[in-house]
């Protein structure tokens, strides 16, 4: 299936800034371990990443550096509104460029590109965090820093002329609906980077157990994602959508029974399946519903979960 020259950009520059996802998944690490916190503040700390590519690398750079809780806190804040903010326009961008019969498969490979560098990102970031924490900071910034290369050079404008449709996507009952199911989603997801390497620390586990039992993640995703891509071709997208939550519930439920990194590792990948379900989904769900100029907006309010 032919795919425009401009999505493949996006794929490498999605790519590579992953391969530099170190600081989101050994935060709670680096501050329990390095910087004495206990995982009370540590667990503040992190999820506040989710309240918030040149601007992440400085953000990541401070967050490094920073020392007292309430500088985290800000620091944390900065980073997070810095990493979410290309993805709105990425995910638009894809919507405008590939046709609508093709985007279902656009966004499964964008998701992949993003496992592939994870992957690579969770087995490296245990390795280096073993040696020097600082290190995956100033990675993460430099990969950053090459993704918005790649997008200014190579990467055009897509966003379709004319006056938007409506003055507020709030009135969007259907937007509404998937942005609240999916924010109850991932308030259970993010659990595997926060709370479960400090459940793995608390059985052990270092670091690069931690790395290896996550980076199950991502390789059950390059290895199941293209099977299941098939599978569920012509299944109806909301069935697909409504399944992801059911997965990672019950992944998550079986973390009570783990207690050795190959038995983290099984229940990262129960949950898995539950991503893979939510992000081949949602997107192309939202593509369908929302007006070609305010498909920016309406991938940024459901990002907001």
């Amino acid at each position: 299936m032919y795919l425009p020259r401009p999505f493949w950009f996006l794929w490498i520059g999605t790519l590579i800034n992953r391969f530099g996802y170190f600081v989101i998944p050994f935060l709670t690490l680096f501050l329990v371990r390095h910087q004495g916190f206990d995982p009370a503040t540590a667990g503040v700390v992190v999820p506040t990443l989710v309240v918030g590519m040149l601007a992440t690398a400085v953000a990541y750079l401070a967050l490094g550096a920073a020392a007292s809780p309430v500088v985290l806190a800000g620091c944390a804040v900065a980073a997070g509104l810095a990493t979410d903010l290309y993805r709105p326009a990425v995910a638009a961008i894809v919507a405008d460029l590939v046709a609508p019969e093709h985007q279902r498969r656009a966004f499964g490979l964008l998701y992949w590109s993003i496992n592939l560098g994870v992957g690579v990102a969770s087995v490296l970031g245990g390795v280096v965090a073993e040696r020097d924490f600082g290190l995956l900071f100033v990675i993460d910034a430099i990969t950053c820093i090459g993704f918005a290369a790649i997008v200014v050079f190579a990467v055009p404008e897509t966003k379709p002329a004319g006056p938007r449709t409506s003055s507020s996507t709030v009135l969007d009952s259907r937007l509404a609906g998937l942005t609240a199911s999916t924010f109850a989603v991932a308030v259970v997801y993010l659990q595997g980077f926060v709370t479960l390497p400090l459940a793995m620390y608390a059985d052990g586990l270092d670091a690069g157990a931690y790395g290896l039992a996550v980076a199950v993640n991502p390789a059950v995703i390059l290895i199941c994602q293209p099977l299941l891509m098939r599978l569920l071709a012509k299944r109806p997208l909301i069935y697909v959508y409504a399944s992801s939550g059911v997965l990672s519930g019950v992944g998550f439920g079986l973390t009570l029974a783990a207690d050795t990194t190959a038995g983290y590792a099984a229940t990262v990948a129960v949950w898995t399946l539950g991503e893979i379900a939510l992000n081949i989904s949602a997107p192309a769900i939202l593509a369908m519903i929302a007006p070609p100029q305010m498909r920016g907006r309406y991938q940024g309010v459901w990002g907001t979960s």
